[in-house]
């Protein structure tokens, strides 16, 4: 065979190779979108706090526990610019389930958990009788004198409540759970510079480990939950119209959750994902969208695993990154972490946390940066803390199917044009490998 005759095969070959590899459904690799950054431990380990985020974007976190039933009245505050925790003023009081808000600049911590050994706050049954305490008590934050003090108290001691705030400038405490009387209907409102919390409109169905959302026309939305006399999430939703001083019933969501989380979105809708449905039963792995203009919920796919007690962030692309978490199927932590594109309507499994774990707090930080602090592993309080840098335009999935098959086949006359096509994009990957419900990953 002649030179020219071998080279129209060889061509042939070239051209039978890249359509195929323009045609070929790609085998998806796993995602990675952005950077983890391991940052200072915090000065102690802990889990159930909570986490807010200052003016000056510091962030202070405040009680929690270290066994599950015993509450410490410590405080740390996080510098994202050196990445390292400063021990601040402990709080006057132990708490832990409590509930946090911004005020005027300054942070309200309102009620919490003290429990003897034994007394686990989830349920009626588990603490009734038993010398528990859902405090009352509330006390202010002042950063810039690191100060914490005493605030108006509650009417109702209530913990797994939620504080959100008012287009009056107030505050509004909602539901929970009280030791006497189980989970609360009631709500409590304190006025812009009042003295004194007052009873509020309660809800239609009494709740606890609900989610609480504030809607761009300062509507509140709550979904889920359950009644302390079991775990058995709810799908019942109701909206609090600040205005009229009611609560609304709103559509149900498709299933029941209880320990899930939520977000606003950037057109005014909510996420909702994960949550737990019923101790025997497996926790859910989807999430839905709420339309307050249709009234509706609609369901949105598959995270990458089932979970609860995780959290949610919504980026400025309006990306949602859902982070942590446990699963009652198994008894894990999670590490995994999943990124919902709300362009697209589709799920990305985008990597895993240096640590699995749950009741961790998630706090951002600015337009792509995300603090994921403390928590509780399997079976430890942890002081771990990770910043998680979201890589707005970059990401996406590896499609290479078989990227030695054209290195092979092909000329290298055609290797810039395939490489250009196929390569995968530059990026920091996350230096992690998965192992999704373990501790920290290798």
């Amino acid at each position: 065979m002649g030179a020219g005759p071998a080279r129209s095969i060889f061509a042939s070959v070239q051209v039978v190779a890249l359509f195929m590899l323009l045609t070929l459904h790609p085998v998806s690799g796993l995602t990675e979108i952005g950077e983890l950054v391991e940052v200072g431990d915090m000065v102690t380990a802990r889990y159930n706090h909570t986490a807010d985020l200052l003016s000056d974007g510091k962030v202070l976190v405040c009680g929690g526990t270290l066994d599950g039933e015993t509450p410490i009245p410590d405080a740390e505050v996080f510098d994202p610019d050196s990445g390292t925790w400063e021990r601040g003023a402990s709080m006057t009081e132990c708490r832990m389930r409590h509930a946090t808000a911004l005020l005027d600049g300054r942070v309200i911590a309102a009620g919490g958990y003290r429990g003897p050994p034994g007394a686990h706050p989830s349920l009626l049954a588990d603490y009734y009788n038993k010398g528990a305490v859902s405090s009352s008590s509330c006390e202010i934050y002042d950063p810039s004198i690191d100060e914490w003090s005493a605030g108006p108290p509650l009417i109702t001691g209530r913990f797994w409540h939620s504080i959100v705030p008012l287009p009056s400038g107030g505050l509004l405490a909602i539901g929970g759970l009280n030791v006497s009387t189980g989970a609360l209907s009631s709500c409590e409102i304190l006025e812009e510079g009042g003295m004194e919390w007052v009873a509020g409109p309660a809800m239609n169905h009494a709740r606890a480990r609900f989610t609480a959302t504030v809607l761009p026309n300062g509507s509140i939305l709550v979904t889920g939950g359950h009644d302390g006399t079991d775990k058995t999430g709810s799908a019942s939703c109701e909206l609090y119209v600040p205005s009229e001083g009611v609560w609304v019933e709103v559509a149900d969501m498709n299933k029941g959750r209880g320990y899930h989380a939520a977000s606003l979105l950037h057109d005014g809708r909510v996420i909702v994902t994960g949550g737990f449905s019923f101790p025997t039963e497996p926790d859910h792995s989807d999430g839905e969208i709420y339309d307050p203009k249709e009234d509706s919920w609609t369901l949105v796919g598959e995270m990458s695993f089932p979970r609860h007690n995780h959290d949610s962030v919504v980026f400025d692309d309006g990306a949602v990154v859902v982070i942590g978490g446990s699963n009652c199927a198994t008894g894990g932590c999670h590490s995994t972490f999943d990124l919902y594109d709300t362009g697209s309507g589709e799920w990305k499994d985008t990597g895993v946390l240096n640590l699995g774990r749950k009741w961790t707090t998630v706090t951002r930080l600015d337009d792509t940066r995300v603090l994921i602090a403390g928590g509780k592993t399997c079976d430890a309080p942890s002081d771990f803390s990770e910043v998680y840098v979201y890589d707005q335009g970059g990401g996406g999935e590896n499609d290479t199917p078989f990227p030695a098959l054209y290195l092979l086949i092909a000329a290298p006359s055609s290797f810039l044009i395939v490489h250009r096509l196929f390569a995968p994009r530059e990026r920091t990957p996350l230096r992690n490998v998965r192992t999704p419900e373990t501790g920290r990953a290798g």
